[in-house]
């Protein structure tokens, strides 16, 4: 439970302070993807506004995070797409 909690603090950490953690990562090559490690893990992420942010995966940092979001890029974006209509409280 601990680890996951971990994930959770990470993640919200994230949300409060992802102006300044842009441009903290290359590996997705996108400007909208951002990456950032928590643990033994890198969250992917979406800013979205301030302290909002869309958390698109989570993946192990013994992967390799470049093909893993290559190979299910077409997926991603279209998830994406089905929610710029989504508006957070």
């Amino acid at each position: 439970q601990q680890y996951f909690q971990d994930l959770h603090e990470g993640a919200e950490g994230i949300a409060k302070s992802h102006l300044a953690l842009i441009g903290s990562s290359d590996f997705t090559s996108s400007n909208e993807l951002l990456v950032w490690p928590v643990r033994e893990h890198y969250i992917i992420y979406i800013p979205l506004q301030e302290q909002k942010i869309i958390i698109v995966a989570l993946i192990r940092q013994s992967r390799d995070v470049p093909s893993i979001l290559g190979e299910n890029r077409f997926i991603i974006e279209r998830e994406l797409k089905s929610m710029k209509d989504f508006k957070l409280p």
